[in-house]
């Protein structure tokens, strides 16, 4: 028997095993329960993330790697 799948569009396989801004936190836990419940609002908070990360990668708070690792994922 094939395992369900948790997700929908978020890509289980990459790992996200770094510290991040709570925030940025938070985000992730609403986008993980619209992916779930297949909410489109989900892709608008896709865009939120990538614009939050590159931010933070600006500020120093996120290094370029887990930046991309974060795209990746979601």
């Amino acid at each position: 028997m094939a395992e369900k799948k948790r997700y929908n569009w978020i890509d289980e396989s990459v790992v996200i095993d770094f510290d991040m801004p709570k925030i940025m936190e938070n985000l992730i836990l609403d986008m993980e329960q619209l992916d779930r419940e297949e909410n489109y609002g989900y892709l608008n908070d896709c865009d939120a993330l990538d614009d939050m990360a590159k931010e933070f990668y600006v500020q120093g708070r996120l290094t370029k790697t887990q930046w991309d690792t974060l795209v990746r994922h979601l």
